[in-house]
């Protein structure tokens, strides 16, 4: 930040901190596969958001209808299912874009900084993702079988074992394999076999957690897993192969060996021998695609037969839209300070469906009133004549000064906690933005324009 401040100028911060949240958001999207049409897809988004803003404080009229349109098609295009916000960054770029309008004059050093911001956005997504399928499916693995370890060793105790650990390691792997899905729905044989391997571990762990085995049986499989956690370590680390066979012939004995042992643990052992012998052959990763996905039939779910009012993706992308452009019309044509907490306060509470969205702004209030019950009790403490700091610690710290250290405890406070529930969340979220408030309104202001936007 401080140096994209020091190129672009203060007047730039907030697409400093826009680039920072896409940059953060994005890094679980593996951008490495599509690195061209990914970064020319990145700029000119970026750039239409810079735009859109400048012609919105230009004209608050014909704002409405480019905001309008601006949220519809983000949230519209980038919303594959109802578990992944990809939206969110930009949109929230747009506001944070919003709340620092530029002249005509200084518009073209904004369009370089997010130009610049995108190549950032997408290199560094690219470098930390080059390797992220090899990375997470060993990580996966290795937790697959030490987990299956930990069931064992529980078993041979006689105490029961909960599966939960098991189901949850496995789509670590499965979102890796996901996420490269090229544009056509094909996933490579090698990335099947993946599938097909990490799917058979978890069914063998299952299988232990689920079935009662005798104590021979046991030990004897917690030491094939040694084995498979040595394998799986050494290829790793050396991504080399020399321990595989020795792997193999230990699986072929097991299953000779064990045959009273169930079809659920010798079966899945035989997919792992193939799988595992498979994989060492490294197989082509082209696609042979004998019967492409057509493109007008791709263009057609997208734009015809979702373009209506009762698909998910066009009703929650319009309620947003429109609650959004309103919102930026109405803080722009009255000048209310602090207006961007409407439109953000909608973003966060408006989900695709109204049910959820009852339960969380009543979150939201809660949460809201606690903040700001909790927010008043440290302004008495430490932003008044008195201050608490000084009082404790013989220092003579400045209101200024006091709030940037309050902001920084809260938020350490706040990476501690992760708070699940919406209401706890929402308290921290408030203590933040009524302190940054603070800055240039009095404490009684801050509160009551957060309270009622």
């Amino acid at each position: 930040m401080g140096l994209f401040v020091a190129i672009f100028g203060s007047d730039n911060t907030m697409v400093g901190v826009m680039i920072l949240v896409t940059l953060l958001m994005m890094l679980g999207q593996d951008l490495s596969q599509k690195p061209v049409s990914s970064l020319i897809g990145m700029i000119l988004l970026n750039i239409s958001i810079v735009v859109v803003c400048y012609l919105t404080t230009a004209s608050s009229v014909l704002g409405i209808f480019l905001i309008f349109g601006l949220i519809f098609l983000i949230i519209y295009l980038m919303m594959h299912d109802l578990k992944s916000p990809l939206y969110f960054p930009f949109i929230l770029g747009y506001m944070l874009i919003m709340s620092t309008p530029v002249p005509l004059s200084a518009l073209p050093l904004r369009i370089l900084s997010v130009v610049v911001g995108s190549i950032v956005i997408i290199g560094i997504n690219i470098l930390l993702n080059k390797n992220k399928l090899k990375t997470q499916t060993h990580k996966g693995i290795n937790g697959l079988l030490a987990e299956i370890k930990n069931c064992i060793a529980e078993k041979i105790k006689g105490k029961e074992v909960s599966e939960d650990v098991l189901i949850s390691n496995i789509k670590i792997i499965k979102s890796a394999i996901y996420d490269r899905l090229e544009e056509n729905y094909y996933t490579s044989p090698k990335n099947r076999s993946i599938m097909n391997l990490t799917i058979a571990i978890e069914q063998i762990g299952l299988a232990v957690c689920r079935n009662n085995y005798d104590y021979n049986n046991l030990k004897d499989l917690d030491k094939l897993i040694d084995d498979l956690i040595e394998h799986e370590t050494y290829h790793q680390e050396t991504n080399e192969n020399t321990k595989l066979n020795s792997v193999l012939e230990e699986i072929n004995k097991f299953i000779s060996s064990h045959q009273s042992i169930g079809y659920g643990i010798l079966s899945n052992l035989k997919i792992i021998h193939y799988e595992l012998n498979y994989l060492s052959e490294e197989p082509n990763e082209e696609i042979v695609r004998e019967s492409k996905i057509p493109r007008e039939f791709r263009i057609k779910t997208i734009f015809k037969e979702n373009f209506n009012k009762d698909s998910v993706k066009f009703t929650f992308a319009f309620r947003l839209a429109v609650i959004v452009a309103f919102w930026e019309f109405i803080g722009i044509y009255f000048n209310i300070p602090d207006a961007r907490w409407l439109a953000c306060t909608s973003l966060a509470i408006i989900l695709p469906y109204k049910e959820n969205v009852i339960s969380k702004s009543k979150y939201r209030i809660i949460g809201t009133t606690i903040g700001l019950i909790i927010f008043s009790i440290l302004a008495l403490a430490f932003l008044g004549n008195f201050n608490l700091f000084n009082y404790a610690l013989g220092t003579h710290l400045n209101t200024a000064n006091t709030t940037v250290i309050l902001i920084m405890i809260i938020s350490y406070v706040y990476t501690l906690v992760k708070p699940e529930r919406y209401d706890i969340d929402t308290i921290f979220i408030t203590l933040q933005a009524v302190f940054y408030s603070f800055s240039m309104y009095p404490a009684n202001m801050s509160m009551i324009l957060r309270f009622l936007l």
